[in-house]
């Protein structure tokens, strides 16, 4: 999957992560969403080579339920 339009001055912005760079893996939602203050890894591929980038997330409202948090990509 590619990453589509990222947010500008996103938390996957400042770390790295450009538009269009290929998700290749990611740390577990299940494991983000109960602590959306630890860091987090994506592995992407850009140039066709991997890239491994790790951030915090900025916790925004989940659409999964009221009061979890989900990502910010």
């Amino acid at each position: 999957m590619s990453l589509g339009i990222l947010r500008p001055g996103s938390a996957a912005e400042q770390a790295g992560v450009k538009e269009g760079d290929k998700l290749l893996s990611m740390t577990p939602l299940e494991e983000v969403r109960p602590h959306p203050e630890r860091p987090m890894e994506l592995t992407v591929e850009r140039d066709g080579q991997p890239l491994r980038i790790r951030y915090t997330p900025r916790g925004a409202p989940c659409r999964a339920g009221v009061g979890s948090a989900c990502p910010e990509l």
